[in-house]
């Protein structure tokens, strides 16, 4: 006697499956994810002494992984050279205080929208996967223009405090090197590493006014451009650079109060930005691990694929809206 399975207890039996198949596939790129970064991340520069070391205590199979990513890093920065795009990666990543070489990175962001891609199409099928890859290698692009924007606010706050204490060491009779090379031993990430920049350059026989304008072309803060132009006046015309100083922190201490301010009355509007933003995408998720018959009118389907796409557009663009309508130009 054959039984007949209910299509209800069916559906949410293979609803379960689906369900510990995303779970799992999700497990698995993010592992894959952190892997990478971990893996790209810990390296460092190599030297004769630690190729030599590395060569004689690693495996076989961890130097053959080994050169397979150099490899791959020299590829991709031939290929950033003949684009043209090197350079700007390069200026990007040192703004973000990323401590990796362009090919390295390059490799790490292919690598991750590859995996997206393959889970995608394993999952929920071409244009998805498309579009969670390249959703993928744009968010790689947010992080990076993220972590340089918090980087350059934190050095526009801790820029009062470096100018105190530039001037208090002026003022005890230390020269502008070797009060440079204080602020880069006592002050705070990241303004210890960028005066620590400016001291190995100068060391290295560079001006130190052209390292101090090349640090703030990098951290692009405005009040630090004024305070290399004092440096110069000063270096021209002479006076008391501990004065100037002084006075040039006191102003950018009302203006990052002034900025406090602004910010925090704004709060709220970038605060609904992100809810907006994150919103559908996680409703999405959670219908998609919960009921994945649900979407399956837009994912299988061209017209659903479609509006998938048309919906994509729309939020990038609302997004880019509202990143315009919540920043405060100061």
């Amino acid at each position: 006697m054959i039984e007949r399975v209910s299509p209800n207890l069916a559906a949410s039996t293979l609803g379960g499956q689906d369900w510990v198949l995303a779970l799992g596939a999700i497990l698995v790129f993010a592992a894959i994810t952190i892997g990478l970064a971990v893996f790209f991340t810990s390296r460092t520069p190599p030297t004769t002494l630690a190729t030599e070391r590395r060569r004689t205590r690693s495996s076989h199979r961890s130097r053959r992984l080994s050169d397979v990513v150099e490899s791959a890093s020299r590829m991709a920065d031939r290929t950033l050279d003949r684009r043209g795009r090197r350079g700007a990666l390069s200026n990007s990543l040192e703004r973000a205080g990323i401590d990796m070489r362009t090919g390295e990175f390059s490799v790490l962001v292919g690598s991750v929208s590859f995996a997206a891609l393959f889970f995608g199409l394993l999952l929920f099928g071409l244009l998805p996967a498309i579009v969670l890859a390249a959703s993928t290698f744009f968010a790689f692009r947010v992080a990076i223009s993220r972590r340089a924007e918090r980087r350059r606010s934190q050095f526009a706050d801790q820029l009062g405090d470096t100018l105190q204490l530039l001037a208090g060491n002026l003022r005890a009779g230390h020269g502008l090197l070797q009060s440079v090379d204080t602020l880069a031993d006592e002050s705070e990430s990241p303004t210890r590493e960028e005066f620590r920049r400016v001291v190995i350059e100068a060391r290295l026989g560079q001006n130190l006014t052209d390292a101090l304008h090349a640090t703030a072309d990098r951290v692009r803060n405005a009040d630090f451009e004024w305070v290399v132009q004092a440096m110069d006046i000063h270096r021209e015309v002479g006076g008391d650079l501990a004065e100037i100083l002084d006075r040039v922190g006191n102003t950018i201490r009302d203006r990052n109060s002034i900025r406090r301010q602004v910010s925090a009355l704004s709060a709220e509007g970038r605060l609904s930005a992100a809810i907006l933003f994150v919103l559908p995408i996680a409703l999405t998720v959670v219908i998609a691990l919960v009921n994945p018959g649900y979407l399956s009118e837009l994912t299988d389907t061209t017209a659903g694929n479609v509006m998938i796409g048309l919906g994509v557009g729309l939020m990038l663009a609302g997004g880019i809206w509202l990143r315009r309508v919540i920043r405060v130009v100061f």
